[in-house]
């Protein structure tokens, strides 16, 4: 169904009931089966009001911050693998094998997994914020801490056990 304005008359006498009757009117058109038109009036108070949005829109907050949780927690450690293809490219590390630079992935994941029961103790009896401020740092602080590395089980614990821990308190 569409709908359009009601056309402006020039006619110098106006309806008295349309005068007198302050709601505005609206044309209405729709099609039938048939292809006809139907053409008529209709109250504009008739019409369906508009989808307000009965949060005012806060939804879409909520959308947005849950997006982001998604990239830094399973995002960064789903993209382990260029981490891993960097690492074994490079040979940071003389004397790591393959299968050393790669439980570092497995570990993040286990981590993150296994921190899962106290994240939801917490999250009961704190609330949201102090267990996701806790993952937020302890997330950074193993990212930071890689990047100083000199030694693989400096990434085991940094990217493995610090990185799991803050990915299993934010998720």
């Amino acid at each position: 169904m569409t709908t359009a304005a009601a056309p402006s008359t020039s006619q110098p006498h106006h309806d008295a009931k349309a005068a007198d009757d302050d709601q505005l009117t609206t044309y209405l058109a729709s099609t039938t089966d048939t292809g006809k038109t139907l053409v008529g009036l209709a109250p504009l108070a008739a019409l369906p009001e508009p989808d307000v949005a009965p949060d005012g829109g806060y939804g879409w907050v909520v959308v947005a911050c849950v997006f982001m949780i998604n990239a830094h927690t399973w995002g960064i450690n789903s993209s382990y693998g260029v981490f891993l293809s960097y690492y074994l490219q490079h040979g940071f590390f003389p004397g790591a094998s393959p299968l050393e630079y790669a439980f570092v992935g497995g570990l993040s994941i286990a981590m993150s997994q296994a921190v899962s029961p106290l994240a939801t103790y917490l999250i009961r009896r704190f609330g949201i914020y102090i267990p996701l401020l806790s993952g937020i740092v302890l997330q950074t602080s193993a990212l930071l801490g890689a990047s100083f590395a000199t030694s693989i089980w400096h990434l085991f614990l940094s990217q493995g056990v610090c990185f799991g821990l803050g990915m299993g308190l934010i998720f």
